[in-house]
């Protein structure tokens, strides 16, 4: 993906380019498989994002427990509970 994704924000560089993406969004993602799946996420996150529709992440298309532990941690600043841990010392 990191050699593909510099392609991809020249040719779409913002949610409302990415949104309105032609048949060329599926070509430019070819080289990771599932393009077909990968685009149709990535044009209706850009959707939502574009509009405004969202007031968490969990709202936003393609956004699962990875990337909203990422959000919980870099955005919210919360620290993911061990729960290993918790349940020693309990």
């Amino acid at each position: 993906m990191d050699r593909k994704y510099p392609a991809l924000l020249l040719r779409w560089p913002s949610p409302e380019k990415l949104a309105d993406a032609d048949g060329s969004l599926e070509d430019t993602l070819r080289p990771l498989g599932m393009q077909a799946n990968r685009a149709k996420t990535l044009r209706a996150m850009s959707k939502v994002l574009e509009d405004g529709e969202w007031a968490a992440p969990q709202d936003i298309p393609g956004v699962g427990p990875y990337a909203l532990a990422c959000w919980r941690i870099f955005v919210e600043r919360e620290l993911p509970v061990d729960h290993a841990e918790v349940l020693v010392e309990e």
